[in-house]
């Protein structure tokens, strides 16, 4: 079973499939917390390559300050 996303009700699927012997496999764009609860249920952890999309944003160039907020930037 391959489960794309981590939380909490993923990793009650994630432990509801193994309890049935599922062999298991997810993923999830926050790498470093979700890693280690994914491998606690003894499943394996897919390190996919996630572009979010303020990331495709900034590789494409088309990043922009949007808070309005700066100095000598009226809203």
């Amino acid at each position: 079973m391959l489960i794309i996303g981590a939380g909490v009700a993923d990793l009650q699927a994630i432990a509801t499939a193994k309890h049935f012997g599922a062999v298991i496999e997810a993923s999830d764009v926050r790498l470093a917390v979700i890693k280690e609860h994914i491998e606690s249920f003894e499943a394996k952890f897919l390190d996919m390559p996630f572009i979010i999309d303020e990331e495709k944003e900034i590789t494409q160039g088309a990043a922009v300050d949007q808070r309005g907020d700066r100095q000598g930037h009226e809203p």
